[in-house]
């Protein structure tokens, strides 16, 4: 596989604090990594780095292109931001006017700015907000409008900082079940920041920081088999997860079941 962040000997300071040291990492295009780690581990850091928006020591290369001053308006287009306050990336009164304004920027035509917001609103299930003013949608609905800014101009790689840490179970999974199938269908690489751990079963990778150091990195599976790291760092498990190795301890099941329903049917045979 093609890596689509490749970070080369990457070094960051805030202040006169030393975040990252010599720091390397690569991920592969299509991947959906959930990145999680402590408080102050420089998650938030690291992907604001990723996004072009703090300067850093070393080498970045996102989609084969090198991260600098000269190449940073091409990169935008292809790395899509969302943040934390759903407020932050609303810049117009109308709902429409904040899909397309990404795309404004980019000189399309009237057209082919009105063709490419109905698309992407439908495929969020958005359409009937199109005509709606800001003021009248709630944040489940101001998350979707701000992913549909994003995702309107087809960028190949998809960063979520903490965004959608006000929404409640219901919306935050469907919300990262439409991630996932983008991920699946459409290839697009994700770097889910998240403090909620349910949270990164949608993924397929889980890179883990502390202190500025990757602690672990690799698949879903391989990184639960290695479950004691979370209660070293001060991390629950996933609820499936957590009981999937009670489960194993005592011979009930022989592998983490991710899915209730699954879960039920390997008990019951």
């Amino acid at each position: 596989m093609s890596s689509v962040v490749s970070i080369k000997n990457m070094s960051f300071n805030y202040d006169s604090r030393r975040v990252f040291s010599d720091f390397n990492l690569d991920i592969n295009r299509g991947d959906f990594v959930s990145l999680i780690g402590p408080n102050g581990s420089g998650k938030s850091t690291l992907v604001k780095i990723i996004a072009g928006l703090l300067e850093f020591d070393g080498e970045i290369y996102l989609d084969d292109l090198l991260l600098n001053k000269s190449n940073i308006k091409q990169i935008r287009k292809k790395v899509g931001v969302l943040l934390n306050n759903v407020d932050s990336q609303l810049i117009a009164n109308k709902v429409f006017d904040n899909i397309a304004f990404p795309l404004v920027n980019q000189g399309l035509s009237r057209d082919e700015i009105i063709a490419s917001v109905r698309d992407i609103a439908l495929k969020l299930n958005i359409t009937d907000l199109l005509n709606k003013n800001i003021t009248e949608v709630n944040n489940m609905e101001k998350t979707l409008i701000n992913l549909a800014s994003v995702l309107v101009y087809k960028p190949q790689i998809l960063i979520f900082d903490e965004a959608f840490e006000n929404l409640d179970k219901i919306e935050r999974d469907k919300i990262l079940t439409i991630l996932k199938n983008l991920n699946i269908i459409e290839k697009l690489t994700i770097i889910n920041v998240t403090q909620n751990m349910e949270d990164i079963l949608f993924g397929n990778m889980i890179l883990i920081l502390d202190d500025g150091r990757i602690i672990e990195y690799d698949t879903n599976d391989k990184v639960f088999d290695n479950s004691k790291v979370f209660s070293k760092l001060g991390l629950d498990l996933p609820f499936m997860v957590d009981l999937s190795i009670k489960l194993k301890y005592y011979n009930l099941i022989d592998r983490i079941i991710y899915d209730m329903e699954e879960m039920v049917d390997v008990l019951w045979k």
